[in-house]
Parts: C-alpha cells; sequence; structure tokens
C-alpha cells in the first residue's frame, strides 16, 4: 500500500465530511523495515495493547504505530516522517 493510500485510510480521507464523525477515530497503522505499509487496521475505540498486538501478529517481523483520525500525523509530510521513524525503530529492534 502506498504512503498516501495508508494516510487516507488512517484519516478517513475516502469519507465525506459529514459522515467522517461516524468512522472509526483509531488505527494502527503497520510498517515493515522496508518502509512498505502491509495494512492500516482501524478502531472505533482506541485500540488495546492486545489489540494492537494482535494486529501485529497477522504480520510477523513489523512494527506499529497508532493514529487518531483528524489529529495526528494529518499532513503527508508528518506521516511519512512518522513511518520513517518507525523504520528505524524496526531496524534497530530486529538486529
Amino acid at each position: 500500500m502506498t504512503i498516501e493510500r495508508a494516510r487516507r485510510i488512517a484519516h478517513n480521507l475516502d469519507v465525506p465530511d459529514a459522515k467522517r464523525k461516524f468512522w472509526p477515530k483509531w488505527a494502527v497503522v503497520v510498517v515493515r523495515p522496508t518502509g512498505e505499509v502491509p495494512d492500516v487496521i482501524q478502531f472505533f475505540e482506541h485500540p488495546t495493547e492486545e489489540e494492537s498486538l494482535a494486529c501485529l501478529k497477522m504480520y510477523p517481523g513489523s512494527i506499529s504505530f497508532i493514529v487518531t483520525a483528524g489529529r495526528s500525523f494529518i499532513s503527508l509530510d508528518a506521516f511519512s516522517q512518522r513511518i520513517d521513524e518507525t523504520v528505524v525503530i524496526a531496524k534497530k529492534l530486529l538486529r
């Protein structure tokens, strides 16, 4: 998935403005050490630790971060930077 697409999913940008308040407010963005984003998993409530870990179990060797729709990492630059930071962390952890 492209970074642009992952951002659109995490922030519900494909949903009309008037309906966004009814869509999931949180998303777990899964990132591989290569910088690829295989999935963005949305939640209506803040994901618990168990839910976050379940997301990672679907993509072994990956790391994730949580996005609050419309509030965190809103711009494409900020979202891309967060993915880059996550890649650095993933590479350190997987040494």
